[in-house]
Formats: structure tokens, C-alpha cells, sequence
């Protein structure tokens, strides 16, 4: 099994984002905003629009050549927020956890946002029922600076949403 990390794919790829994206929210709808039928409403347009967006950098991770993980970083384009880039969608296939993937995907993500020297702040926004997201955060050294009681409802309960920041290039 060959594990690769890339920072992107083409537009060309973007059913495969698309097909990853999809299998993140199955196996862990309370973890995600969007919802099922959201994504699946989806155009191929719209899918591709992602894949292309200039303040938006996928990563990916590949087993074999086939893509079994992901995260997002989301770079503020207006001018007050400049300075933070932010961190979501951190998913590898449940066939794959516990392997470190995950930590090395985020250390992927976070080796690219601080060599963006205007960046000072990153963000990252975990849902309580994602205890091994939170802990994966706070061993690359975020740091928990708030909570959103009840911020999220599932047919499982409500569960908080809690944030996360690291502060670089200072």
C-alpha cells in the first residue's frame, strides 16, 4: 500500500473530491455541515468551482492512488482577516484511521498555511462528537479558545461546537 500526500487535484478530478466528500458525510454525518442531499444536489459545475477557487486549498491524501482522505484551507480574502487562514474538513476513510494519517494531513495543511508569512492565526472549528479530531488538533498544537454549547443537532442529540486556534509566524 503506498500512502501519497498531495496538495491538489485538477479539475478533471473533481468527482473523485466529490465521491470523497460524499463518503466523509455518510460515515460521519453529525461531523460536517452540509448535509447528504446537499452535496448530492450538487452540479458538476459547482464541484468543479470548489476544486478551482483561489482562496481555497485542498489537500489529499492517496492510498494506491485512490483518495482516502482530505482537509480544506479556507484563506480570508478580506482585508481585516488576512492575517488567519482556517482549517475544516478533515476526513480519512474509517478503513485507514489510526495509521497517523490524519495528523500527517493536518501537518500537511499546516506546513503550507506557515510558510504564508502574513499568516498569524489558524482556525479550526471540531463538533464534540469528533474526539479524535480534537485530539489530533491539539497535538499539532492548537489550543481550545472556545465553545458553542448545543451549536449542532443530530438525530443523535445536540452536540457543541468547539474552536480551535494556533498562532504562527509571530
Amino acid at each position: 500500500m503506498k500512502i501519497t500526500y498531495s496538495e491538489t487535484i485538477t479539475e478533471d478530478q473533481w468527482k473523485e473530491y466529490r465521491d470523497i466528500k460524499i463518503e466523509s458525510i455518510i460515515q460521519y454525518p453529525d461531523a460536517f455541515s452540509a448535509t447528504l442531499k446537499e452535496l448530492k444536489e450538487f452540479s458538476e459545475e459547482e464541484w468543479k468551482k470548489i476544486i478551482k477557487e483561489v482562496n481555497i486549498k485542498l489537500f489529499f491524501v492517496k492510498s494506491d492512488e485512490k483518495i482516502i482522505g482530505m482537509i480544506r484551507v479556507y484563506f480570508y480574502r478580506e482585508k481585516k482577516f488576512k492575517h488567519n487562514a482556517s482549517i475544516d474538513s478533515l476526513y480519512v476513510n474509517k478503513n485507514y484511521q489510526n495509521q497517523g494519517i490524519a495528523t500527517n494531513l493536518l501537518k500537511t495543511a499546516l506546513d503550507f498555511i506557515e510558510k504564508q508569512k502574513s499568516i498569524l492565526n489558524i482556525h479550526s472549528e471540531v463538533f464534540s462528537s469528533q474526539q479524535s479530531s480534537l485530539e489530533v488538533h491539539k497535538k499539532l498544537g492548537f489550543q481550545i479558545v472556545g465553545k458553542v454549547k448545543d451549536f449542532i443537532k443530530t438525530k443523535d442529540g445536540y452536540f457543541d461546537s468547539i474552536s480551535l486556534q494556533k498562532t504562527i509566524n509571530k
